[in-house]
Formats: C-alpha cells, structure tokens, sequence
C-alpha cells in the first residue's frame, strides 16, 4: 500500500507541474480538487497523497474545507450530457454528497475555523446549496457552536440561509444554469425551454424538499433561535 500511494504521489505530482503554471499563484492540488468540477475519486487521491495541504489556507484565506463548501459546480457534476451529432438527446443526472463529507471526515478542525473573511465552513455550504444530506450534518457536527452565530454579510442565522438558498426558484434557477453549463461543455445545442424533456422538476423537488429538511434539522438542533430577535 504504502509503495502504490508513493508511486501515485509521484504520477499526480507530474501531472500538478503541467497544470500549476495555469493556476491561481498559491495554488494547491487539494484546494483546486476541492473547488473545482473533478471526479470525487480525484478529491480522495489529492487527500491521501497531500494531507498536510489540509491545514494550509490558499492566497485567499480559504481552506479546503471552505472551497469545498462554496463550491457550486456541484450542480454541473449532477448533469451528464449525451448526445449525438452535435445535438443533445438526454440527460441522465447523478447526486453524489460524499466530496465535501470526505474532507470533513479527513480534516473535522478546519470546519471550525473562518475563513479570511470571517465566514465558517457551516455558513459557506448553507449559502451555496448545500442540504442536511449533501455535507451539512457532517459539517455542523464538528462544528456544533457555528449553529448560533449570525452571518457576516445578511445578519442570518443558518436555519435562515436554509431557507434562503432553498428556496424553489433559487434551485429551479441553479439547475437550469446546471444543464446549459453541461450541454456547452459538450458543444450540445440546448435551450431552456429543453428542460421539459428531462426529468428536470423531478431533481428540482427532490433538492426542494431537501432543502426544507435542512431547515428543520437546523432548528431541531437549537430551536430557541426562533426566539432571538
């Protein structure tokens, strides 16, 4: 085990050189899997082979817990485009939470700390999308007192960001954005009006009740919230 994670190390190290004069100066190979549409199984091998880059916080002041939460080409790695002759035929959709529970399992402290910014890893995943079921318990049992501090910028709390984010337009808004950004990186032809074809309300419903989920868990966890004016 120990000579394959060397050699892998070795190979992912080759291939971060290629990349590195492409990047954001102070750019790491976990911050970027962390921020970026890769495969879960790329987020894995990055934390295995550079665990160390877990406590190193990029030009930005974000860790990879906090980009990880802010990312929002989650919703582009939901769509997976086929097509024939340039022409988009269907879209098969797949739901996959486990990259941000991965890096909190892998590094539980960096959700409790702010970024340079001031914002938590709690507030960060509530205000990009994130649900009870897509890495919001994992991050709030970590970070357990995150749940009572109000946010810097809208002076919400998290059940209230809940809320906000899961809001069924803002979903509807995110998915169709999701699917244009998917069917162009397949040089698809699509329009918005193609989102009848695809089980698009389906997902919408599903993220929707999700989101309702997450605001109730939030406050089942400290329901006197609601009682703070």
């Amino acid at each position: 085990y120990q000579k394959w994670l060397i050699e892998l190390k070795a190979v992912i190290s080759v291939v971060w050189s290629h990349l590195q004069d492409e990047l954001a100066c102070g750019q790491r190979i976990l911050h970027f899997c962390a921020s970026s549409n890769c495969p879960e199984l790329l987020l894995v091998l990055a934390m295995m082979s550079f665990p160390e880059q877990m406590t190193i916080a990029n030009d930005e002041g974000n860790f990879p817990i906090h980009l990880a939460c802010s990312n929002r080409a989650m919703y582009g790695r939901l769509a997976k485009v086929y097509y024939n002759d340039g022409h988009t035929t269907r879209l098969n959709w797949e739901i996959s939470n486990e990259a941000l529970k991965r890096l909190v399992s892998f590094y539980p402290n960096g959700s409790q700390q702010s970024n340079r910014d001031g914002h938590p890893a709690l507030h960060l995943a509530l205000k990009n999308g994130k649900t009870w079921q897509s890495g919001v318990r994992e991050v709030l049992s970590v970070s357990k007192q995150c749940i009572a501090f109000r946010d810097r910028k809208t002076g919400l709390y998290p059940f209230m960001l809940a809320a906000v984010e899961g809001s069924q337009s803002r979903i509807e808004k995110n998915w169709q954005f999701a699917i244009a950004d998917a069917a162009s990186e397949h040089n698809a032809q699509f329009s918005f009006g193609d989102v009848e074809k695809f089980p698009f309300k389906y997902f919408c419903d599903q993220l929707h009740r999700e989101a309702l989920s997450t605001v109730y868990e939030l406050l089942r966890f400290k329901a006197d919230l609601v009682m703070i004016q």
